[in-house]
């Protein structure tokens, strides 16, 4: 069951628009344009509407199973899920950008599924290109990376696990063309572990050692930049890196430069394990060692070189921001309590 809260003043509790038809489990919500309320879940994917939000039920339009190829509507659940038969199929890895849901399954590893599910229609399915070498690997995972801003390209990351290292290929799918450019990059690292942020026309990789910066449009590496436990972030025009859990430089797209940052409000600063992600703009969050959220402000002109520390929060498991980014929303956990709060920017 699904609770709709109103938080634009003292939050009020609206009620249970839906109840999940299916309930595979694995909940992902997103609300595309005005009226329509996508679940993603482990074995399918349920698209609902409303005319207000304040309805008091939101029908279900539409819902499809992993490697469905056309959606089914609700009066066709009881026998869609018996041909099913319960030989179902997970979603490994997804996006959701606008009306656009891609996503990689269990049953065909390699192949990228491209829905538009407001109106419920398969737009593509197609081969993740194939690395030009050879490797003798153990396992293959994908995984899906999309902008902090509403970019119409994804990056499509392979790791091919290795008896004693894993090889990383990096892609790009173009959401205009429906279809990989012609891109490919591939990272031999030590370990599994790595990350990646995409902005505007370049993708900036990282294995927690170097930083490496790539122009995807003409395949060129722009940069390489030598850190140390670092990692890294998309904030407004620049690639936000970290070195040794402290703020350390950005990458500037317009000037294809890396500059040292400075903080410029506080002396004991808060440690930077891991960035978490840009709430909007300039602004955007990190995490402690406790596993905490701490909340920046990169600097306000397009060349400063500066970033103010906001706050920081405890005990908070995840964050969310409205899309006026006026309120931001926190699950938060206390002595084995869970409960949200509301935080008002203006």
């Amino acid at each position: 069951v699904t609770t709709l809260w109103d938080i634009r003043k003292t939050p009020v509790c609206l009620g249970n628009p839906f109840s999940s038809l299916l309930n595979t489990g694995g909940y992902t919500c997103c609300v595309i344009g005005e009226n329509t309320f996508v679940v993603v879940q482990r074995y399918s994917v349920e698209v609902y509407s409303f005319d207000s939000i304040h309805e008091e039920i939101w029908p279900l339009k539409y819902f499809f199973l992993v490697d469905d190829v056309e959606c089914h509507f609700p009066n066709e659940a009881e026998t869609v899920l018996a041909i099913d038969n319960g030989n179902r199929f997970e979603i490994n890895a997804f996006f959701i950008v606008g009306s656009f849901f891609g996503y990689f399954s269990s049953k065909k590893r390699n192949v990228f599924y491209v829905w538009d599910v407001k109106n419920g229609k398969l737009l593509r399915t197609v081969k993740c290109p194939e690395t030009s070498e050879h490797l003798e690997f153990n396992e293959i995972h994908y995984r899906i990376f999309q902008s902090e801003k509403y970019l119409t390209d994804i990056v499509v990351a392979v790791t091919y696990d290795m008896t004693k290292e894993h090889a990383h290929v990096f892609y790009i799918y173009s959401l205009k063309k429906l279809d990989f450019l012609p891109f490919q990059t591939r990272h031999v690292f030590p370990f599994s572990r790595f990350n990646c942020a995409i902005l505007d026309k370049f993708l900036a990789i990282t294995n927690y050692g170097s930083v490496f910066i790539y122009n995807y449009v003409t395949s060129q590496l722009i940069v390489r930049v030598p850190t140390t436990q670092c990692d890294i972030l998309a904030v407004e025009n620049h690639f936000l890196i970290t070195e040794r859990e402290n703020i350390y430089a950005m990458f500037n797209i317009s000037t294809l430069k890396v500059d040292p940052l400075t903080v410029n409000n506080t002396e004991e600063l808060p440690l930077v394990v891991l960035c978490g992600g840009n709430l909007f703009s300039r602004f955007f969050f990190t995490v402690n060692q406790r596993m905490d959220p701490e909340f920046w402000e990169a600097g306000r002109y397009t060349n400063s070189n500066t970033v103010r520390w906001i706050a920081g929060f405890s005990g908070v498991e995840t964050c969310d921001i409205n899309k006026s980014h006026t309120k931001l929303v926190f699950k938060s956990s206390t002595f084995g309590n869970k409960d949200f709060k509301v935080l008002s920017f203006w």
